[in-house]
């Protein structure tokens, strides 16, 4: 009898920790999938010609039905007639919370 109760005791806590282990999956799914929207657009920018690198922009991007704001803000670097600091902020809302990463960056003029 004692071994019954353990046995459905350690199924009830299973079967309780299921949800917790999908939502915990869901938010690193999120967050995966961010850090790469992030990466991805920075990784666009580093590519782009220096002079083109300007201003701010901002998109909405869905990726598996969850929409991304994706944020590029261009600044002065450290030295601004050759360098210029680019960030990445990604935010996105889930289960009434908003969640961001960033991803920066320094690009630099390189003469030709």
């Amino acid at each position: 009898m004692a071994v019954a109760g353990l046995i459905s005791l350690l199924i009830l806590l299973c079967l309780g920790l299921v949800p917790s282990f999908k939502l915990s999956n869901r938010q690193a799914s999120l967050r995966l999938h961010a850090g790469r929207l992030a990466q991805s657009t920075l990784e666009q920018k580093r590519s782009e010609p220096f002079e083109d690198v300007v201003g701010n922009a901002s998109e909405k991007i869905i990726v598996e039905g969850q929409p991304y704001d994706v944020e590029v803000v261009v600044g002065p670097g450290s030295r601004p007639d050759i360098t210029k600091r680019v960030r990445v902020v990604v935010r996105w809302d889930w289960k009434g919370r908003t969640s961001s990463i960033f991803r920066e960056t320094i690009l630099v003029r390189v003469p030709r």
